[in-house]
């Protein structure tokens, strides 16, 4: 499966765990729900500002939500 793909279900996956739809998860981050929408369906990549809000709300680190495990193992990063 194409990683894109799996980080995108992560994201959403993790979203959905809190129980929150886009609209609250977009407010929580500052963001329109449109823009959340499109990072959730892979046509946009966040801003390093938004990552680092999205992994805040969702209590995570950015690495484990945007990067692959060969990232992540490359740079040293848990």
């Amino acid at each position: 499966m194409n990683t894109d793909i799996l980080k995108r279900e992560k994201l959403i996956a993790a979203r959905r765990s809190l129980k929150m739809n886009q609209r609250e998860f977009a407010d929580a981050v500052g963001v329109s729900r449109a823009y959340l929408s499109n990072i959730e369906g892979g046509k946009y990549f966040p801003s390093l500002h938004v990552a680092r809000r999205i992994s805040e709300v969702l209590n995570t680190n950015i690495e484990e939500l945007f990067f692959s495990l060969d990232v992540r193992k490359t740079h040293n990063v848990s």
